[in-house]
């Protein structure tokens, strides 16, 4: 499946979800948007680790989503939608 996304949401996913990295094929940075593939049996293993990170660090002691997990559920939310609608 290929994906597109602002740089912006894309540096959230560079930075804070490295692990999914290795997922990401034929990645091409422009300077306002990022496209790439991942394999159609991976994404669901791609939403699990930005899930994954949302509970780690997206959270604060309370359960009360931060700043960044607000910026992790953005970029979650924006794979979810391009994925259902290709």
């Amino acid at each position: 499946m290929k994906f597109k996304l602002n740089k912006s949401i894309f540096d959230i996913l560079k930075n804070n979800v490295v692990d999914t990295l290795e997922y990401l094929q034929d990645l091409n940075e422009d300077n306002e948007k990022v496209t790439f593939v991942i394999k159609d049996e991976d994404v669901q293993e791609v939403q699990l680790l930005i899930n994954d990170e949302i509970v780690l660090h997206g959270m604060d002691n309370q359960q009360k989503v931060n700043e960044l997990g607000l910026k992790l559920y953005k970029l979650y939310d924006e794979i979810l939608y391009q994925k259902n609608n290709q």
